[in-house]
């Protein structure tokens, strides 16, 4: 029951952030990399949106993730191909202790790479987070020493919210 009221609560935050804006396409934006466990929620989510046959165009797989290093480049692409899209960032995140194995959303941008002390450009007109640890434990032997259940729970509930949210919203 606890999942459900989590599970509907995400997608609920989804829909008051897309409901208004307009004819702008929207742009699934997911960020991290399959090399280290806690910083693989983007891209897992980016997969399971694929599978699910997201009407978005997607960017962030674990075949082709999106990570510090081509991050500025993806941004490229996206400008060269997409009109003011409206683009929804995915990330894992760091916070405290109480909110571990959270998902937050938020209709601002986010700053990838913040956990990691990485000077990334600021992403996303809403973003999703998913609270991994805490910025006492980013160090990479931590974050790979998470389960990959939270990791894989977080972001079959993300994918399934962003969804059910399209569907509600009527925008495709």
């Amino acid at each position: 029951m606890k999942e459900v009221i989590f599970y509907d609560s995400i997608k609920l935050d989804i829909l008051n952030c897309i409901k208004d804006i307009e004819d702008r396409e929207i742009i699934i934006l997911a960020i991290g990399t399959d090399k280290i466990l806690g910083d693989c929620l983007g891209p897992l989510t980016g997969e399971f949106l694929i599978e699910m046959k997201c009407p978005c165009e997607i960017y962030g797989t674990l075949k082709n993730p999106v990570h510090a290093k081509n991050l500025k480049k993806i941004l490229k692409i996206i400008e060269k191909n997409h009109k003011n899209p409206y683009v929804i960032a995915i990330d894992a995140s760091v916070g405290n202790l109480d909110e571990i194995n959270k998902i937050m959303v938020k209709n601002d941008s986010i700053f990838p790479g913040l956990g990691f002390k990485k000077s990334l450009p600021e992403v996303g007109d809403l973003s999703i987070t998913g609270i991994v640890g805490t910025e006492e434990e980013v160090v990479y032997d931590l974050l790979n020493n998470l389960s990959l259940n939270q990791v894989y729970i977080m972001a079959k509930t993300i994918s399934k919210a962003i969804i059910a949210a399209l569907n509600e919203s009527n925008i495709y």
